[in-house]
């Protein structure tokens, strides 16, 4: 059973790709003991913190937060989760991920496309939007009916990471499965952060090779 979510300033946005950072949003896999999406007021939060979403768009939805509109919403985005950690962790094992999953991915993608508008980069407003040298990027103009905004930027970024790559750099991590793309120069980036999961193993080596030496 897992645990209520615990505050976003302990979440750390270690994935350089914003729907892997979606798929993080479990702190373990595959018994996760904290859900940081528990609820759909939760999910706004998020949207805001990783910049998916401007502030000014979740303040629209925040009124219908708790009725059964969102509570659909909440199990779909658990879906999508789900989704995106199947098709990234087959890829960053070196196998294809399955068609159904694919087919799921795509679906969401091309919902989150049909609300996508091009916007300068002053309008844009969304960590998302691919501004190149033009200054235009993508944005997604949210309603207030429209709870199911906080998944387009998530649905878009990893249908563009699939198709995009670069697909040989997704890693898995090995200590809490957490999912990342290696933006780093040599390609060698192992875990989610050197702060966590990499530290902890430093130090269980340490440790290990103390007691080989005692």
């Amino acid at each position: 059973m897992i645990a209520q979510a615990h505050p976003l300033a302990r979440l750390e946005l270690a994935g350089n790709a914003l729907s892997l950072d979606f798929a993080n949003t479990l702190n373990y896999r595959p018994a996760p003991a904290r859900d940081y999406l528990a609820s759909y007021p939760e999910l706004l939060n998020w949207s805001e913190y990783a910049g998916s979403l401007p502030a000014a768009a979740v303040r629209r939805l925040r009124p219908l937060a708790d009725s059964p509109q969102a509570a659909a919403v909440l199990a779909e985005t658990h879906r999508l989760r789900d989704t995106v950690f199947t098709v990234f962790s087959a890829i960053a094992a070196g196998r294809q991920p399955g068609s159904a999953a694919v087919e799921r991915l795509s679906d969401a993608y091309a919902g989150a496309t049909r609300n996508a508008r091009i916007a300068g980069a002053s309008a844009a407003g969304s960590r998302t939007k691919a501004t190149h040298g033009g200054g235009y990027g993508l944005t997604w103009p949210v309603e207030p009916h429209q709870l199911d905004a906080p998944l387009w930027p998530v649905a878009h970024s990893a249908g563009e990471l699939l198709m995009s790559g670069p697909l040989e750099r997704i890693g898995e991590c090995p200590s809490c499965g957490w999912l990342f793309l290696d933006t780093s120069r040599n390609g060698t980036r192992r875990w989610c952060s050197m702060a966590t999961c990499g530290s902890r193993d430093k130090m269980a080596r340490y440790h290990r090779r103390q007691r080989r030496a005692g």
